[in-house]
């Protein structure tokens, strides 16, 4: 996606909902007791943010975006709920930079600092996801990435989904000495998961209520006991563990996410102040000159990036379809297919409007503004349109092409002026909000006062000249 003059792409302006989530991740091994005494850690020192009203912890759910979740005891997160934005002085840019320092230097855990989202929760704003078979190679490339991405200006909270496995207790039941006992290995298992979780021996009922009759060991910690678990042998003598099977140690992944039905290991990253479009630019740009990936590995990106470019590509398909429709009126109107060619001159000449009010104003091109250069191809034209008319009146009166174009461009140079300073006018309040949710409906505003201003301009200037110019070269190849 073309970063169009350096504004870059992004899916929506991120509104000021007066909330901050902020998420923590600890240890796996982590108890719920023990996660409940960092966040408590943590909640102290967060807790004298100026314009903050209220704090609500949830520990083992974290919240995503459009009802995704994570879930484990050793997750955390934290919604801090501030004064609305018109009641307030700071904005949450300044109070994230008041927070992010108070919440550095904090051992065993991962945090990061989300606004939530419009649509429901909150999640990193890009999202990037390696596939590949062999899962320890794509862990590679993204915690790679990672450390590309540390270095980097515009990009925070970069984060990948790798995490340090879980140790588990692998047991490889020995068949010989089994067949030798006569003990079928599912029975070995079965039995092994009775010593573990215990049997349901019976169903206990008091009242409406039915409860299980458990039977397991007594509950031990450690892992020693499990070689000395007992097993029925012969003549009803107990064996051991040990010697039925061979027990390993391993590390297994907290887990393994499957996407199109691979494996995927992905890469989180809040943005700061850089457009979504141009950050995904400069991360393809990092892995393709300093990560050559092996053939059958690939990345994509995901979640925000993923929806905005659909929804480019949508109203570029509208935009498309709007001027073909508009070529096709103007020259059933007109009767003529040469100057609706003339008319949609203006469409290019917005352009620079809507890149300089976007580039003062610091915005980026987002869905919204899309679909406002796609409104103002309705509107942009309507200043040709009278020119052209003006000038067919003239030629009909047996005017020169010449002089009438130039006279019907004088003629309709006021009601140019005044439909576009009544435009301009009825768009300013849209750009100059500040209330709650302006963020929404400012870049429309501002990319449409900007457009429809320098197209009003321009069109005086230009459509005459091209017009004047066409005159010319049919004369000469006369």
């Amino acid at each position: 996606m073309k970063n169009f003059g350096g504004l870059g792409f992004s899916f929506v302006s991120e509104p000021d909902m007066g909330q901050l989530t902020v998420k923590l991740e600890f240890p796996t091994y982590y108890n719920i007791n023990q996660t409940e005494l960092r966040v408590k850690e943590i909640e102290s020192r967060i807790n004298d943010i100026p314009e903050l009203k209220s704090v609500f912890t949830t520990i083992g759910k974290v919240d995503g975006i459009i009802g995704q979740s994570s879930e484990g005891v050793y997750l955390a997160q934290i919604i801090l709920v501030f004064t609305d934005k018109d009641k307030r002085k700071l904005t949450l840019d300044d109070i994230q930079n008041i927070l992010r320092p108070k919440l550095t230097n904090i051992p065993d855990c991962i945090i990061s600092v989300n606004v939530p989202s419009p649509v429901g929760g909150s999640g990193s704003e890009l999202e990037l996801e390696f596939s590949g078979e062999d899962l320890k190679m794509i862990d590679d490339f993204a915690v790679k990435l990672k450390e590309h991405l540390d270095n980097e200006s515009g990009f925070k909270d970069v984060d990948v989904s790798v995490r340090q496995g879980k140790p588990k207790l692998r047991i490889i039941p020995n068949r010989a000495v089994l067949s030798d006992l006569k003990i079928a290995p599912v029975n070995f298992g079965l039995s092994l998961r009775g010593n573990l979780e215990g049997i349901t021996a019976g169903v206990f009922k008091k009242g409406d209520r039915s409860y299980d009759i458990v039977v397991k060991y007594s509950e031990e910690e450690g892992k020693k006991q499990i070689s000395q678990f007992l097993f029925p042998g012969e003549s009803g003598k107990p064996v051991t563990l040990e010697t039925l099977g061979k027990i390993e140690e391993q590390i297994s992944p907290v887990q393994i996410t499957r996407k199109d039905k691979q494996r995927i290991s992905k890469l989180f990253s809040n943005l700061d102040n850089k457009p979504l479009g141009i950050a995904a630019q400069d991360i393809s740009k990092i892995i393709s000159e300093k990560m050559k990936l092996p053939q059958g590995y690939n990345y994509k990106f995901s979640g925000m990036y993923e929806r905005m470019d659909e929804s480019q590509r949508e109203i570029g398909e509208a935009g498309i379809t709007a001027m073909v429709l508009l070529i096709l009126s103007l020259a059933a109107i007109l009767e003529s297919y040469k100057q609706p060619l003339i008319i949609l001159l203006t469409l290019p000449l917005m352009i620079p409007g809507i890149y300089w009010g976007l580039h003062l104003q610091g915005y980026s091109i987002s869905i919204f503004v899309s679909m406002a250069v796609v409104m103002l191809i309705g509107i942009v034209v309507n200043n040709a349109i009278l020119i052209i008319e003006d000038y067919n009146f003239f030629i009909r009166k047996g005017m020169p092409k010449g002089f009438a174009m130039t006279k019907a461009a004088v003629n309709q140079m006021r009601p140019i002026i005044m439909i576009t300073l009544a435009a301009v006018l009825g768009m300013l309040p849209l750009a100059s909000s500040r209330g709650i949710g302006c963020e929404f409906r400012n870049d429309i505003g501002v990319a449409s006062v900007g457009g429809i201003l320098i197209s009003g301009i321009l069109t005086m200037i230009v459509i005459p000249l091209a017009f004047n110019l066409a005159v010319k070269k049919t004369k000469k190849s006369k």
